[in-house]
């Protein structure tokens, strides 16, 4: 019996905390999410000065530690001393993230970095939610990963995750904590899961780039910012039969394919889940997970370095990596020559406006807010329900998941995220379309 509590005490309030769906201000949301939201609300004035001065102290930590390797080496455990001493594209990249945050903060530099427009974006809008959501979320996470429930879940979903997805059932956790709660909260559990050598690396690319989806209250939003919230249930609904099929595909083709499905060791992943299924046998996992699971100092160890992985790691990859898409979508037409094939795809799925909407399927990759921005001015009703629909299928942008996917250990670069990203819109456009048809 007491192996039975230490499961289902954390493990249900792990799910309470971030998979209960609640009524929210205008569609459904988590605590995880009302409790954000009245922390940034009390502490709105001070987020974004708190936000620049953890990226700058992680800085300087990261210089501090990258000359002094061997005090580091003896001093901290292999895992800290791993994120002090990223290696030297990460540290640069913390050293422009801290550049482009002490910008935006004091109006420093050019215009167009400082400006609303990028360094505004980024310290106002997602540093902010970050360093809260994490916060909170960093040891939370704890409860959903390391007491059983992923086990207890895994098992019930396993045939059907296989079959159609070739991804362990605990995959489902993932997928949820996403779609009703964060992108980065699900995307954050895969990287825990693949570090803690429960998902091999194929199988955690496939998990991250598939079911990372916005959560219900923001997708809300960016439907809203498109300017057809009225259609808002078609849309999701569209969404969610996209999101279906490009796992299904996906997780079959390059470069999901190719990756190597090893553990992080890179050893052969075991089969944890096993040829058995049925509440019996998820229970018995379940339970057996949840002995072993942490204790109290265990527990604020680990969350501890999560949050710290995040404030020292993501934050400068958000305003480096972001930074960059964004000033590129503000300052250059790249993202108009990066369209320009779209539109005579556009033209053959019968969507009007071609021309001024292919260049929001693009700017995305960027940002994914950037999407329904530039399509709010498309006169097309139809084919602004295909732009917000895309915005929210195609998963991958760099001002936020792709720098966390980035700065993971999880084997995927930027060349497969883009060719990722490339393959979603390719295969979201034409079902968002069929069902605009059906609509319009």
């Amino acid at each position: 019996m007491t192996s039975i509590f230490k499961f289902l005490i954390p493990s249900t309030l792990g799910a309470a905390f971030f998979l209960l769906p609640i009524p929210g201000e205008n569609s459904l949301t988590i605590p995880l999410a009302v409790a954000v939201d009245i922390i940034r609300g009390n502490l709105a004035g001070l987020l974004p000065t708190i936000a620049v001065g953890v990226i700058v102290a992680g800085m300087a930590a990261t210089l501090i530690a990258t000359a002094m390797p061997k005090r580091c080496e003896a001093m901290l455990s292999e895992r800290w001393d791993q994120l002090m001493r990223p290696g030297l594209f990460w540290v640069l990249v913390r050293i422009i993230g801290a550049l482009l945050a002490l910008a935006a903060f004091t109006g420093w530099g050019p215009e167009v970095i400082s400006g609303p427009a990028v360094g505004g974006v980024l310290l106002n809008e997602l540093a902010p939610i970050l360093i809260v959501l994490f916060l909170i979320a960093g040891f939370l996470i704890v409860f959903l990963t390391d007491y059983g429930l992923m086990e207890f879940i895994g098992v019930l979903a396993a045939p059907m995750f296989r079959l159609l997805f070739k991804v362990p059932g605990r995959g489902a956790i993932d997928a949820t904590a996403s779609w009703m709660g964060s992108s980065t909260v699900g995307t954050l559990i895969t990287i825990e899961q693949y570090q803690a050598g429960r998902y091999s690396g194929r199988e955690a690319a496939t998990i991250a780039c598939n079911f990372s989806i916005a959560s219900i209250g923001f997708c809300y939003v960016l439907v809203a910012t498109a300017n057809v919230e009225h259609l808002f249930a078609a849309i999701y609904a569209t969404v969610f039969l996209c999101v279906i099929i490009c796992a299904v595909i996906l997780c079959r083709v390059p470069p999901l394919s190719l990756i190597p499905d090893t553990l992080i060791d890179g050893s052969p992943k075991p089969d944890d889940e096993g040829s058995q299924s049925g509440f019996t046998v998820a229970l018995a996992q379940a339970i057996h997970r949840a002995e072993s699971g942490p204790g109290l100092r265990d527990f604020f160890g680990k969350g501890l370095f999560s949050v710290a992985s995040i404030y020292i790691g993501l934050l400068p990859s958000v305003f480096a990596i972001g930074g960059l898409g964004l000033l590129l979508a503000e300052t250059t037409s790249i993202f108009d020559w990066l369209s320009a094939p779209l539109v005579p795809i556009l033209n053959g799925l019968g969507l009007g406006d071609a021309a001024a909407a292919a260049p929001a399927f693009i700017v995305g990759f960027a940002d994914q807010f950037l999407t329904v921005i530039v399509g709010a001015d498309v006169p097309s009703e139809q084919t602004r329900f295909v732009i917000a629909t895309a915005a929210i299928a195609q998963v991958l942008y760099f001002s936020e998941l792709g720098a966390l996917l980035l700065q993971s250990r999880i084997p995927i670069g930027f060349l497969q995220l883009s060719a990722v990203f490339i393959l979603r819109t390719l295969i979201t456009l034409p079902i968002a379309a069929a069902v605009s048809h059906l609509i319009f």
